[in-house]
Formats: C-alpha cells, sequence, structure tokens
C-alpha cells in the first residue's frame, strides 16, 4: 500500500467518524514507517477539515463532528506513540481558552479546543464561566500568545469584551492577540469590542489563529 492510500484511509475513516477505522488506519502508517507529522497533515488533517467544511454547511450534524474529533485524537495518540523523541510537530503557539463569565455552554470551546490542538497549538483551557483576571492571569503564567473566549449567549459577551478592555488598562493588549467565537457572534460585533479575529466555527478559528500568528 502507497503512502497517499494510507493517507487517504485516514481521511476517510475520520469523515466517517470511525475510531476503530482511524486507529487501524494509524497503525497502517507506523507499520508503513510514515513519520507522524506526515499522517497528520497529509491524512487526519485533511478530513478532519473536510468535517469542518461540511459542518460549515450544515452537511453534517454537530454530534458527527464530535466523534470525528474523538476519532482523530485516538489516531494521533497512535502514531505518536511511535514517534522518536524530537521528530513532533513544531508548535504554533500558545492559546488560553475559556467560556466567558456567566456561561456555561462547552461543546464549541471544546470543539475549537482539539481543532487547533491537532492543528499545532499549545492548549489552556480554563473551562467555563472563567472570570476576566484569569483569562489574563492564564495569559501571563504560560506567556500565551493568544486568547480565545467563546460566549454562547448575549449575556455574556460582554465579558468578551472586558476582558480586551482589562487588557487595555493594565498595558498588556498589544502582548496577546484575542480570538472571539460563539453562536452569538457577528462580525460587528467582534469589531466593536476590539478582538483581532472572531471564528465562525471550529475550522474558521484555526485560519484565524494560524492568520494572527503570522501577524505577530
Amino acid at each position: 500500500m502507497t503512502k497517499q492510500e494510507i493517507f487517504d484511509k485516514l481521511a476517510k475513516a475520520i469523515v466517517a467518524h470511525s475510531k476503530a477505522g482511524a486507529v487501524a488506519a494509524a497503525n497502517e502508517a507506523v507499520a508503513a514507517g510514515i513519520p507522524a507529522t506526515e499522517a497528520i497533515n497529509n491524512g487526519l488533517m485533511v478530513g478532519i477539515k473536510e468535517v469542518g467544511d461540511k459542518f460549515g454547511k450544515f452537511e453534517y450534524p454537530l454530534p458527527f463532528v464530535l466523534l470525528a474529533s474523538q476519532a482523530m485524537q485516538q489516531a494521533i495518540d497512535v502514531v505518536m506513540k511511535n514517534t522518536p523523541a524530537g521528530t513532533t510537530q513544531t508548535k504554533k503557539g500558545k492559546v488560553v481558552i475559556g467560556v466567558a463569565y456567566g456561561d456555561i455552554h462547552c461543546i464549541g470551546k471544546d470543539l475549537v479546543k482539539t481543532f487547533m490542538s491537532i492543528s499545532g497549538y499549545d492548549m489552556y483551557d480554563l473551562g467555563t464561566e472563567v472570570p476576566t483576571a484569569k483569562f489574563i492571569g492564564k495569559a501571563q503564567e504560560v506567556n500565551a500568545d493568544i486568547i480565545a473566549i467563546s460566549a454562547m449567549m448575549t449575556a455574556s459577551m460582554s465579558y468578551q469584551g472586558d476582558v480586551i478592555n482589562k487588557l487595555k488598562v493594565q498595558g498588556l493588549r498589544d502582548k496577546y492577540k484575542v480570538l472571539v467565537g460563539g453562536c452569538p457572534m457577528t462580525p460587528a460585533f467582534a469589531e466593536s469590542i476590539g478582538a483581532d479575529e472572531w471564528g465562525a466555527d471550529m475550522a474558521d478559528a484555526v485560519v484565524k489563529a494560524d492568520r494572527m500568528m503570522k501577524a505577530k
């Protein structure tokens, strides 16, 4: 079996949200001596990007996205366990992520975290109902590049802006890029609170994070 055929099997297993298929294909990649970075970038990432595109077009339901993400993580675990030290994927940056204060909805945040982690970011998850000070404190602690703030309720969206305002007050605004998202989010609102970017969905969040890192 050629490399490309294994890459195709990895991608198709993710689109089919098949954990067994993804793990089997990952084991084939390991047996064939394919480096983890190649298996991830040329196989798994191709599949998960297709999942993200289909979800954005309302062609792929949320439960399948969750299953696809889980399948991908299991496949990554397989290829990474067989990767020699010093050959892992280069990290793109550090991201502190959480749900804005007053909001307990975590599915969207968890999907973004998974996609960004798979795409090469070190993720620091603060969970839900995160106070403004905790976002900033964690970003300083880990020397983050990006602060990502989710809000699924309009009542919590103001706290996204509060984080940005507090960064300005503390003289830290230029140190961190701020990515916001959530179902109620619009480009106009993101601009009004001074966010650097907004993510329409998990795949778009990665695109915007990559763009912010290039700008840095």
